[in-house]
């Protein structure tokens, strides 16, 4: 994808343009699809036994929300 954004502002062509926006599809597809199967798999690994913080974190992740572990002293 970067290759192809690069190409296309060197040489900015209708084909160089089509083949980034291609390779930005192909790459946010793949992106999605990967999302889907992680919590598919985790949904599946899920038991009554399962610790709810360990289910807010995985929801906390895929919301793009970055987990911080506080320290205490």
């Amino acid at each position: 994808s970067n290759q192809a954004l690069n190409k296309y502002r060197n040489n900015k062509t209708l084909e160089n343009l089509i083949e980034f926006k291609r390779s930005k599809a192909i790459k946010t597809r793949t992106i999605k699809e990967s999302k889907k199967q992680s919590w598919q798999n985790f949904v599946s690994s899920l038991n009554p036994e399962t610790p709810s913080k360990k289910v807010w974190q995985k929801i906390s992740r895929i919301q793009g929300k970055k987990i911080t572990r506080q320290t205490t002293t």
